[in-house]
């Protein structure tokens, strides 16, 4: 920005809208990152079918642990079965349900 935008013979209203710009488009930054998926159910967000690989291998690292649940293993088995979801997350679905003992000896 140049010297002048800032300059104290700028009226108000224009530095008002520019600050209400600003408030908006973080505001809108907040709100779509919130729509990425990252902070609700993974297993709900595992067993919808239209959302991204990228989701739904985020929520399968939030899922994966020392001890995966049986519900989430068997949620893998049905991914790695199904045509409906992305061959990434089928892949995925392949290494994350061997037993922990294969997966670290790699």
């Amino acid at each position: 920005m140049t010297p002048a935008a800032h300059s104290p013979s700028e009226p108000s209203s224009s530095r008002e809208n520019t600050i209400l710009i600003g408030f908006l488009s973080l505001m809108l930054c907040v709100g779509l990152s919130s729509c990425a998926g990252g902070g609700g159910d993974p297993m709900k967000t595992l067993k919808s079918t239209n959302k991204s690989a990228a989701t739904h291998l985020d929520a399968m690292a939030r899922l994966d642990g020392p001890a995966p649940s049986a519900a989430y293993l068997e949620m893998l088995e049905d991914i790695m079965l199904s045509n409906r979801y992305l061959l990434p997350v089928r892949k995925a679905g392949i290494w994350t349900s061997r037993p922990h003992s294969a997966r670290d000896a790699r």
